[in-house]
């Protein structure tokens, strides 16, 4: 029997849980290195974090973001052989945080108990 899990407005399987906590390699739908993935990856991280599953980018996913926001309870699990990169700068929102700066590709604000863990690789490009 599959477990159900309620947030708000939204009721699921544990089967479709699993789908929408997990990321993986799609070419022209998500995590393929060009499709910008972040409204998936933030819609997700908050319904995996309120239900106590990891969000899981998958070996071979390459998913792009801009920034994102940790929820409390929040695991992020980058396996290895996939990456979380950010997205083209100036798809960012040019908001300076208090100290000046772009925002960072992961943050969170009062947020707690967070895990980001995984043999995988996450590049905000700070370089550029």
């Amino acid at each position: 029997m599959l477990a159900n899990h309620s947030l708000g407005f939204l009721s699921l399987s544990s089967q479709g849980l699993e789908e929408q906590c997990q990321f993986t390699f799609r070419p022209t739908l998500s995590c393929d290195g060009f499709v910008d993935d972040t409204a998936a990856l933030q819609r997700s991280v908050i319904l995996c974090a309120g239900a106590g599953v990891p969000l899981r980018i998958a070996a071979g996913a390459n998913c792009t973001s801009r920034p994102l926001k940790l929820p409390s309870d929040a695991v992020v699990q980058v396996d290895a052989g996939a990456a979380l990169y950010a997205a083209n700068r100036s798809a960012w929102p040019q908001a300076l945080d208090a100290l000046g700066a772009l925002p960072a590709l992961i943050s969170a604000t009062n947020a707690t108990n967070l895990t980001i863990r995984g043999g995988g690789v996450i590049d905000g490009h700070g370089e550029q």
